[in-house]
């Protein structure tokens, strides 16, 4: 039974009407021509360039424009991801690495250029130390197929060579500032997509940004980046955020940068950059988004809770079993000494939500804390903040699934891209559901649509949520008290 049957019939009418050939032909945009593959009623353009290569000296810099080329550009390969350890994901393959990675894909069902579909642009999830454009669970074209808008995923620099900070990489910026080069190569793709969607049959004022884990993170970041206003129109977080306390600022993030050269010999900027990659991303070093006043100007709560974000409307949540993947053991005394140290005078109402009376239910509690702490926390506190300072829409949603609630566990079903087995038939309704809610918000603000549960917009006095997965239906946000409990010990942080 049909989902949405307006977007059915959108999805029907593009297939029907515009032009997906066996063969088709060659395509300008701002550097060139390129031509796509067909795949099942879409058009898929791999690897196409957004910057030029980050190399030499180019690490370590603000992306620049991508090179024109002579003829036809055969956009039929993906590129290799962004230098970096290992897969993304123990289930994802490996695939061959290159700093050379500033490209996107886009799948379109359309190829006639006054389409207008509303364009999705992801960011890839990984803790900003992995991760891939091209990892098949973004890239099977499932969700442009199935719901007719343009699906563009983006490499972006990570580790070290996505965020180091230094004095002299400061020093030779014409803005003084280094590190966050990650969200320079989403701003720099951003740029690119409103620059040359239309040729695609895309809506250059209908973007919407969306991630997962560190990209849900990058979102959080690009809506109140400056840099980044006017590029996208809705924005899409799926669990994590960037609400704590304690954002490192430039300076800081400039020593910890300066003190990783000296531990590798290097003398000067010339010499660091000389260092292979694969050396490069092989260290323990773990830089981080940095508070430098240009492309991050503050602290992200305080931004937020000021209405400086981009007025655009977002949908954002988090799985209701986020540690599901990252448990450990520990023991009940272990845990409350932990909890003690951690949380200080919070510790006991910490425990009382969160207890560990055996080491059975101490690891069960540590591993919800942490997840709490990391996830449900941050998510919950970016929605109450931005529906209180936002002009636009907050929709919230917690996925739960007797098919695995943990992080990332919604991803399939957002990109229609089953793991192993066909889908049954319960696992294909949820995905057209999820699917739909999705797509439906990219083509208006809005996640609600015919023959969909409605979804209430959110607000920091009733905290609404919708559920999806297992069910779907509107209820009251799960761990309610926890929220408020780190609320109060996260600004508690915040105003020492």
């Amino acid at each position: 039974m049909p989902i949405d049957v307006k977007g059915i019939f959108i999805v029907a009418l593009v297939l029907l009407t515009l032009d997906v050939h066996a063969d088709p032909q060659p395509l300008k945009i701002d550097t060139g021509f390129m031509r796509g593959v067909v795949d099942d009623n879409v058009v898929v353009y791999k690897g196409i360039p957004f910057a030029a290569p980050p190399l030499g000296n180019r690490r370590w810099r603000e992306p620049q424009p991508p090179r024109p080329w002579k003829g036809v550009l055969q956009a039929n390969r993906f590129p290799s991801q962004c230098s970096q350890l290992g897969p993304p994901l123990p289930t994802m393959p490996e695939e061959p690495t290159s700093e050379d990675c500033l490209y996107l894909n886009l799948w379109t069902p359309a190829m006639h250029s006054k389409a207008k579909l509303p364009v999705m642009v992801f960011f890839y999830g990984g803790g900003f130390l992995r991760g891939s454009a091209s990892t098949p669970l973004y890239a099977s074209g499932g969700l442009p197929r199935a719901n007719g808008i343009i699906l563009i995923t983006v490499n972006y620099r990570v580790g070290v060579l996505g965020f180091l900070a230094h004095p002299e990489l400061s020093a030779e910026s014409p803005h003084h500032v280094s590190g966050n080069y990650a969200l320079l190569d989403a701003i720099a793709a951003l740029k690119w997509v409103k620059r040359n969607v239309s040729a695609f049959g895309g809506d250059p004022h209908r973007v919407t940004i969306f991630g997962q884990s560190a990209g849900s993170q990058l979102v959080s970041l690009l809506m109140i980046s400056p840099p980044a206003r006017g590029l996208f129109s809705a924005a899409i977080a799926e669990s994590n955020a960037n609400m704590g306390p304690g954002m490192i600022v430039l300076g800081d993030a400039e020593r910890g940068g300066a003190a990783f050269a000296e531990s590798l010999g290097a003398k000067s900027l010339a010499e660091l950059r000389k260092i292979p990659a694969e050396k490069i991303t092989a260290s323990p070093f773990d830089p981080w988004p940095n508070v430098d006043g240009y492309v991050i100007p503050g602290e992200t709560y305080s931004l937020y809770a000021k209405g400086h974000q981009a007025p655009v409307p977002l949908l954002l949540g988090y799985n209701l079993d986020e540690g599901q993947y990252f448990q450990t053991p520990t023991t009940a005394t272990e845990y409350k000494t932990a909890v003690s140290k951690e949380y200080g005078s919070f510790a006991d109402q910490m425990l009382d939500l969160f207890p560990g009376g055996t080491d059975d239910e101490a690891t069960r509690s540590k591993t919800r804390l942490w997840a709490e702490s990391a996830f449900g926390w941050q998510m919950w506190s970016w929605a109450r903040i931005n529906a209180s300072t936002s002009p636009q829409k907050t929709f919230f949603y917690c996925f739960s699934s007797k098919y695995g609630s943990g992080h990332g566990a919604e991803l399939p079903f957002v990109f229609q891209y089953p793991f192993g087995a066909p889908w049954n038939d319960d696992q294909r309704d949820m995905g057209r559901k999820i699917a739909a809610y999705w797509t439906n918000f990219a083509r208006t603000g809005d996640p609600n649509g015919r023959e969909l549960p409605t979804w209430p917009e959110f607000n920091a006095k009733t905290n609404p949520v919708m559920y999806i997965g297992e069910k779907f239906e509107a209820g009251t946000m799960p761990q309610l008290r926890a929220h408020f409990l780190f609320d109060t010990y996260m600004n508690s942080k915040r105003s020492w």
